[in-house]
């Protein structure tokens, strides 16, 4: 066993033989067109951010923040967790106005959508239960679902023959995972099905709605709501549409309470500082005041789907959300039509093996409302001239 001790850099040759080890995983994830490494291509066109309504970067939002905050203009920093002394009367208030804005019991909020999935499933089904998740779901909710002691089992994607047959399988209280929109394909998840099987087999339904959180329907901002369902849980974050950061789970006061006595990461982090959940509350606000933008977005989408079906884009897949995803087998070929569209100035990302499954490598769209229709059909010009000249 190596044991490694550096004291003021003395221990090189320790340290080295680490190096080396590490050096050697990171020339694999080069040969196999893997290696990641961040940037900041700003100057790029951007289709590959979560920002759809483009409220990041909005004046007005931060504007509103601003007013928020200086009406508690003693706090600063969160000072520790929330149980601690990082609770405050911001923090509460922020609660109780998206719980009521997204039509919710009670909320909980979590510093990030990750946190808010690992510390709901790592917590909520305990032992002898059953956890039974979309084979796509989210690394978080995966990562969440291996620090339970209940048992997990995926379903096939939106299959709900596998799912019932799963169910029949399964002991204890039984969670059944998915999300709303998904992330990769940016199709939808069938939770009005979902909410029914759960109904009729006593399940639980648990729906994260990261991608879907914002988007309006007759004046509710969820698909939970539009459907007129209420699961046992639903995860809302903010990081995406909402143009900021922070996670809310909008549950039950019985769930909050339990939550708040053993979730651990909720326990031992500390708590969100104030700025954020000031733009939380903005953001809320702001999309009250600018609900037209989901129009907005919607006919960006339907653009980018007719364009892309009147010169035959091939392998784009099914999705009526932002999120368009065109099938470009390999991780090398993927990588490498990515990068010429980087350089003729449009922001994609290519999403490779292992995120997605072998043979379904693919560039990744989000469209957003701040999206022009020349810029979108540039695009889609690009990526067919791309596509016919790797054929």
């Amino acid at each position: 066993m190596n044991i490694i001790c550096i004291l003021d850099g003395k221990d090189s040759r320790i340290k080295s033989n680490l190096e080396k080890k590490l050096d050697i995983q990171l020339e694999k994830q080069k040969k196999s067109y893997l290696f990641r490494d961040t940037n900041s291509n700003h100057d790029m066109i951007d289709f590959c951010s979560n920002d759809y309504f483009g409220f990041a970067n909005s004046y007005k939002l931060n504007q509103k923040a601003k007013d928020i905050l200086s009406k508690y203009s003693n706090l600063n920093g969160s000072t520790g967790s929330r149980l601690i002394s990082g609770n405050n009367e911001l923090i509460e208030l922020a609660e109780q106005n998206i719980t009521s804005f997204f039509n919710g019991k009670a909320g909980l909020i979590f510093n990030s959508g990750y946190d808010a999935n690992i510390g709901f499933f790592s917590t909520i089904p305990n032992r002898n239960d059953t956890i039974l998740y979309d084979e796509l779901v989210h690394a978080s909710i995966r990562d969440g679902i291996r620090m339970s002691y209940a048992k997990s089992y995926s379903f096939k994607h939106n299959d709900l023959n596998d799912l019932s047959s799963k169910i029949l399988k399964s002991k204890g209280e039984i969670f059944i995972v998915v999300e709303s929109i998904y992330s990769m394909d940016g199709d939808e998840a069938p939770i009005v099905e979902l909410n029914n099987i759960c109904i009729e087999k006593t399940c639980h339904l648990i729906v994260d709605e990261a991608h879907s959180t914002g988007f309006g329907y007759n004046n509710v901002f969820s698909l939970s709501e539009k459907y007129n369902i209420q699961p046992l849980a639903r995860l809302h974050t903010f990081g995406k549409a909402m143009g900021c950061h922070g996670a809310i789970w909008i549950i039950s006061n019985s769930l909050k309470k339990y939550l708040i006595n053993f979730c651990r990461i909720f326990i031992y982090t500390t708590a969100p500082p104030p700025h954020s959940i000031a733009m939380m509350l903005a953001s809320i606000d702001q999309l009250k005041e600018e609900y037209q933008l989901n129009q907005v977005i919607n006919k960006k989408i339907q653009l980018f789907k007719q364009t892309a079906s009147d010169i035959n884009i091939e392998s784009l897949l099914p999705s009526q959300s932002a999120i368009q995803s065109i099938i470009i087998s390999g991780n090398k070929e993927v990588l490498t039509i990515a990068k010429s569209i980087n350089n003729l100035g449009f922001n994609v990302k290519a999403i490779r093996y292992p995120t997605v499954p072998l043979g379904h490598e693919r560039i990744r769209i989000s469209l957003h409302t701040y999206n022009s229709d020349y810029e979108i059909k540039e695009l889609i010009k690009h990526i067919k001239n791309l596509q016919y000249e790797k054929s």
